[in-house]
């Protein structure tokens, strides 16, 4: 299922969409969100990881500014991202390619199937995959 929503309507501007978008929803659900800018994209990607979490973020662009933005984002925020792949792309990805399922740093991957942070806490571990 793929559900578009309006995202140019910020929260505080009374936005009834943003409860959609904003809340954990099982799926297979794409949400296609359209926005102002590419900006406008990037800080809703950082917010909602840092509010809800992400086990993983996937992105496409042409634009290499908007693809740095992208991956600081969720370097930042600690999310998996996979950057222009082609084909399917699972949310559990990453634990097919690493030991680790999640970055066990956001809010949706808080733990890991083998966490670093049984010996120290402070430790993360975020992918960008190509």
């Amino acid at each position: 299922m793929i559900v578009k929503l309006d995202g140019a309507r910020k929260y505080w501007e009374g936005a009834d969409d943003e409860a959609a978008y904003m809340n954990e929803c099982f799926g297979p659900v794409s949400f296609a969100v359209a926005v102002d800018s590419a900006g406008d994209a990037v800080e809703l990607l950082r917010r909602t990881v840092r509010e809800k979490g992400a086990m993983t973020v996937g992105a496409y662009t042409t634009d290499e500014g908007v693809e740095e933005a992208v991956r600081e984002a969720c370097l930042e925020e600690c999310a998996q991202l996979s950057l222009n792949l082609t084909g399917g792309v699972y949310v559990n990805q990453t634990a097919a390619f690493s030991d680790f399922h999640g970055s066990g740093g956001n809010p949706a991957a808080n733990a890991a199937l083998c966490d670093g942070g049984f010996v120290a806490n402070r430790f993360r571990v975020v992918e960008v995959r190509r």
